[in-house]
């Protein structure tokens, strides 16, 4: 995604008045609910034929994984999605920069296999 397509997106999205991270995550409110307020997801999404990854940020996964599926010939399939905004996906993508392939895809490394199965598991 560029910047012209991230702009988009995040107008899309919807927003929360919540703090966040280091990396535009949304971080767990002290409050009685101790809730996570999310509004967007950063996602790893394998087409496993071919061993690629696409990361990338939505704040409709499920709707996303069907734009995608639609345009692809594989099966894909969504490995983790965590809270996460366009910061904290760029700052995914240029840390896997060396592994890209095209776009959001990137070769899925036993680098980014380590990285990904360290990320919390979050409910989508």
């Amino acid at each position: 995604m560029d910047a012209k397509d991230h702009a988009a997106q995040e107008q899309r999205c919807p927003t929360a008045d919540a703090p966040t991270d280091g990396y535009g995550r949304p971080v767990q409110q002290k409050s009685q609910e101790a809730q996570v307020i999310r509004s967007s997801w950063v996602y790893f999404i394998l087409a496993e034929r071919n061993q690629c990854v696409n990361i990338g940020h939505t704040c409709d996964l499920r709707r996303r994984l069907k734009e995608l599926q639609a345009a692809s010939p594989l099966q894909l399939e969504v490995l983790k999605a965590v809270g996460g905004g366009v910061q904290f996906e760029a700052k995914v993508q240029a840390q896997f920069a060396e592994d890209r392939l095209h776009s959001e895809w990137f070769a899925y490394t036993e680098r980014l296999k380590e990285f990904i199965r360290d990320l919390p598991a979050e409910p989508w």
